[in-house]
């Protein structure tokens, strides 16, 4: 029996149990779907996850969820958990089990004691979400869509939210929407093997004398503590170089497309010339709000652009025109702090937000598949982190033989890893939405 279509009041509950395991986001989002207005939600949990406990603890009230209870109880003792779930169990309150989360002791144990109890109405009660199909699966047969029943889409603070350890950077807070949207489609267009002459000649006469190297690492340290709380890597010249910076335009449809959309975003139409100054001033809309970090951030951006983000510039705005997501960033900075006191700082190129899901995609124009799987491996990673098993992971290269990349990509690290390649540019958004829309796998 399914029903696909709102989740009906029956099937929400005064009292949530949910076993809590290292992925907090299907229980959040259990939280947000079955908890009724003045419910409350009690969070069974081992000395392993209590940290995640306290984490959705602290998500839940957020959502103005506050009547919310971590439970610890001992994973592999069968009846310390029986009796755990069976004491929380009242019979004259309405309640449900969820059991994504937990070990797999803690959900037959879990289960024994709704059924011990409720009987017959147990199954009616207990619920997972599944990870791929993004349903909502009750023991009696009947699911329901998980993504349409939310009562609004997560936002990307939400999955940095769930998770204490993590924070983005703020020197380098993400963009949204694209930049130079029909410039970089041209640049894809023009794609064969590598980019055009004239503009790789453009840029190596004009751009690259602007780049530093090596980089320098910028770090951002609050000054009462001293810890790592933002950080920038300076990979270009110093600021009042390239503010003093003008270059001609490119020669070409791709140099005609960059003036023509510059100019629509607001660049002074009398400068014949590239003013980077004023390349950004018309990108940045609205102006970012930024702590005073070390370097010269926004004429950065518009470099970074022109070298190689344009092809992260270009996903983020097939991804848009899908129409399919509820809101897409690009460059996602954030700062994990693990067991050993050492901050982990990493990049996420480009994130869409799918209801609860993220769909990550990591981009680059090397070809050479040594630096494709490397750059498949840490995106794998940490989308992993942050998204957990729902997340979908992909990425964009240059490569010409991209089916080869991904069949050894998803025997050695995931086995849902998508490759775009060099052949994907031109049509790229009709790519992405077919894998979207799972008809492309």
């Amino acid at each position: 029996m399914t029903n696909t279509s709102p989740i009906p009041p029956d099937k929400q509950v005064n009292h949530l149990i949910l076993l809590i395991g290292g992925n907090p986001l299907p229980n959040a989002v259990a939280g947000r779907l079955l908890v009724r207005g003045s419910g409350r939600i009690t969070l069974v949990c081992s000395n392993d996850t209590e940290h995640v406990a306290n984490d959705l603890k602290t998500w839940f009230a957020n959502y103005q969820i506050i009547n919310v209870t971590p439970k610890n109880v001992i994973e592999s003792n069968a009846e310390n958990i029986y009796t755990a779930v069976h004491n929380l169990i009242d019979r004259n309150e309405y309640t449900g089990l969820h059991y994504t989360g937990g070990t797999k002791a803690m959900a037959v144990h879990a289960h024994r004691a709704f059924r011990d109890i409720l009987g017959k109405q147990a199954p009616k009660m207990s619920s997972y979400l599944d990870s791929r199909k993004l349903r909502l699966i009750f023991d009696d047969g009947f699911y329901y869509d998980a993504i349409g029943n939310l009562p609004t889409p997560f936002e990307l603070q939400d999955f940095i939210d769930l998770h204490a350890s993590l924070r983005t950077n703020p020197c380098t807070p993400p963009l949204t929407p694209a930049w130079l949207p029909e410039t970089a489609l041209t640049l894809a267009e023009s794609w064969q093997n590598t980019l055009p002459d004239t503009w790789k000649q453009w840029y190596d006469e004009h751009i690259r004398p602007l780049e530093r190297r090596p980089s320098l690492k910028h770090d951002l340290n609050d000054p009462a503590t001293g810890m790592l709380i933002g950080w920038r890597y300076q990979n270009w010249q110093d600021g009042e170089r390239l503010k003093a910076t003008t270059v001609p335009f490119p020669a070409g449809k791709i140099g005609r497309k960059l003036k023509q959309e510059l100019i629509t975003a607001g660049y002074p139409r009398d400068l014949s010339d590239l003013n980077l100054v004023q390349a950004y001033n018309a990108l940045a809309t609205p102006p970012d709000i930024r702590p005073d970090c070390p370097a010269n951030l926004e004429i950065e951006e518009v470099c970074a652009w022109l070298k190689a983000k344009w092809l992260e510039h270009y996903v983020a705005s097939c991804l848009e025109k899908t129409g399919l997501f509820d809101s897409v960033y690009i460059g996602v900075e954030t700062i994990l702090e693990e067991d050993k006191g050492y901050p982990v700082c990493f990049e996420l190129d480009v994130v869409g937000i799918r209801g609860y899901q993220l769909f990550v995609m990591s981009c680059t124009t090397k070809w050479k598949k040594p630096d494709v799987k490397q750059k498949l491996f840490e995106v794998t990673t940490r989308a992993r982190q942050l998204g957990g098993d729902e997340a979908h992971i992909a990425l964009v290269c240059t490569n010409n033989k991209p089916s080869h990349i991904q069949s050894e990509s998803r025997a050695t690290i995931d086995k849902h890893i998508r490759v775009f390649g060099s052949r994907d540019l031109r049509n790229l958004q009709s790519a992405l939405t077919a894998w979207v829309e799972g008809r492309d796998s």
